[in-house]
């Protein structure tokens, strides 16, 4: 089952809008393709689906748009997702550190625990792919 490409394109002017973008030299055809084994999974949760196809792939498929502080960041990833971030506990593993997990909380009931290294954009992915599952 191939991937819905008009759904592949709405996904990705969503993280745009949340401030990632593709790596330099990486298509849509290529995010296409990472995500091809997940086609099923994509038509519910393509956030899920790209995160999970991101953090396993050596190449990176996704950049920052621009670096900026997580509270920036996370506030952009729910604004493109519609909702409106209400708090965020960032959490570095040591510190100092780039790295650690971040407690989004995005409405009076949903919380979802995200973590960053860095200006990974997997730290957007996992802010939209926490949204994308509580909307279900």
């Amino acid at each position: 089952m191939p991937i819905d490409l008009e759904q592949l394109h709405s996904a990705l002017h969503v993280l745009r809008a949340a401030g990632v973008e593709l790596a330099d030299g990486i298509e849509a055809e290529d995010v296409e393709d990472a995500a091809a084994d997940h086609a099923v999974l994509f038509t519910d949760r393509p956030f899920a689906v790209l995160a999970q196809v991101a953090e396993a792939d050596e190449n990176a498929l996704f950049s920052p748009a621009r670096p900026s502080a997580l509270a920036t960041r996370a506030a952009r990833a729910c604004d493109a997702a519609g909702v409106e971030l209400w708090d965020l506990a960032v959490v570095p593993d040591s510190k100092g550190s780039a790295a650690g997990s971040a407690r989004v909380r995005f409405s009076q009931w949903d919380v979802a625990d995200v973590e960053f290294n860095g200006p990974s954009p997997c730290f957007e992915l996992g802010i939209l792919a926490a949204i994308e599952a509580r909307a279900l």
